[in-house]
């Protein structure tokens, strides 16, 4: 795994690039003051990946909120 770190002043955050990092929980779980995440995306994205991530993530004990919006470019805003 590579980690790429995006400095912000105070909104810095790491980026991870690898395989199977769905599966590792623990990398999201460091970065969240709570237990309750919403993942947003789209339905492109959606079927590849959302029940995967929620998944990893509910095991965790986190509460999560899945919202999946139209793909293109209207809904980017």
């Amino acid at each position: 795994m590579q980690t790429l770190h995006v400095a912000l002043d105070n909104r810095s955050y790491p980026i991870h690039i690898g395989s199977n990092l769905l599966n590792q929980a623990e990398l999201i779980l460091t970065h969240l003051k709570r237990k309750n995440v919403a993942i947003v995306t789209n339905t492109t994205v959606a079927p590849l990946y959302l029940e995967k991530l929620s998944s990893t993530l509910r095991n965790a004990g986190v509460t999560v909120i899945e919202i999946v919006l139209p793909d293109g470019e209207a809904y980017k805003n």
